[in-house]
């Protein structure tokens, strides 16, 4: 009887201390973010942690839902309250309803949201502008690129313009030149390859290397290109017969 009890009460406290645990995200300051950005996760507990757990920072979807988290930090070993900085990721799309929670691995326990919404705003470009819209095949000029929400690329981030086809795809575009290592707004030279044929439909777009495939709208107006030719050659006299040595009277 005396045994049964005692696995009654060990029972009940395990229990206890398995329901114990608790997370709160607090408030987090910042918002807008910029994706790409980093962000502190302050966090309160409840209840006691095992030794072997890790705290991990996710976030929802744009609407604030959780059905899909992504996680946003490295697992943070520690049993006890704290901050963890995590990155917003540089790919992530523009929203205003996103929300940030904590979870732990030992136990599990999913903490609460921060509690309001958060504002993360998208690496973006705008349409490349450049002065003309006629060139000559091998034609070099300068092109500007602007960044949209002032929100910087990644570190190491080269731009590149391509150049479509004469019916303004981008099926197989041509890199016509890439700016120096740059993560915000700039401009840089490029060139018409001299080997481009004759059409009115070209347009040109900027992407981005870091976070890849970032991609501008294309130019406004289609441009003409006219390729390198020669017209055939003319002669100059009043005949064109000719006899071996000399011209013929």
């Amino acid at each position: 009887m005396l045994r049964s009890l005692c696995l009654i009460i060990v029972s009940f406290i395990f229990t206890i201390n398995s329901f114990s645990q608790t997370i709160t995200t607090s408030a987090i300051s910042g918002s807008p973010f910029c994706a790409g950005a980093s962000v502190n996760v302050p966090y309160t507990i409840t209840g006691s942690f095992n030794s072997d757990n890790a705290f991990t920072v996710q976030l929802s979807d744009a609407s604030g839902g959780f059905s899909s988290p992504v996680n946003i930090s490295a697992p943070f070993n520690s049993t006890s309250a704290g901050t963890i900085t995590a990155t917003i990721p540089a790919t992530q799309s523009s929203g205003t309803g996103y929300r940030i929670r904590v979870v732990s691995s030992s136990p599990s326990v999913t903490g609460s949201n921060n509690g309001t919404n958060l504002t993360i705003n998208a690496l973006g470009l705008n349409a490349p502008t450049f002065t003309g819209t006629t060139f000559c095949a091998g034609t070099s000029f300068t092109l500007n690129y602007t960044i949209t929400n002032s929100c910087a690329f990644s570190t190491g981030n080269v731009f590149s313009a391509e150049l479509s086809n004469a019916s303004g795809v981008f099926s197989s575009p041509v890199t016509i030149g890439t700016s120096s290592v740059a993560t915000g707004s700039g401009n840089f030279s490029v060139s018409i390859p001299a080997n481009t044929a004759t059409g009115s439909g070209y347009r040109i777009r900027v992407v981005s290397s870091n976070p890849a495939g970032i991609t501008s709208p294309i130019n406004a107006s289609a441009l003409t290109i006219n390729a390198l030719g020669i017209n055939a050659p003319t002669i100059t006299g009043g005949t064109t017969s000719f006899v071996r040595g000399r011209l013929s009277p």
